[in-house]
């Protein structure tokens, strides 16, 4: 079996943490299989670790924005 991820270790990614457009760094990634694969990434912001599905995360702020536009608050 192959499981493909989206990103890796080390990479910058962005995320809605709580209403605003954050970025972090991957720090782990968590992949879970059953019936169906599952990969969540760990991700660093400040001195935190948050779990983030992989579809919940972004490359660039702006593709964050465009996709998650209605749920973040005005910098």
């Amino acid at each position: 079996m192959t499981i493909k991820t989206k990103y890796a270790v080390g990479d910058e990614v962005w995320f809605n943490y709580e209403g605003r457009a954050k970025r972090g760094t991957i720090k782990y990634i968590l992949v879970k299989v059953g019936d169906l694969a599952s990969i969540e990434y760990e991700v660093r912001i400040g001195g935190y670790l948050l779990t983030y599905k992989e579809n919940s995360l972004y490359p660039t702020r702006e593709k964050l924005v465009k996709k998650e536009k209605k749920f973040l608050k005005e910098d």
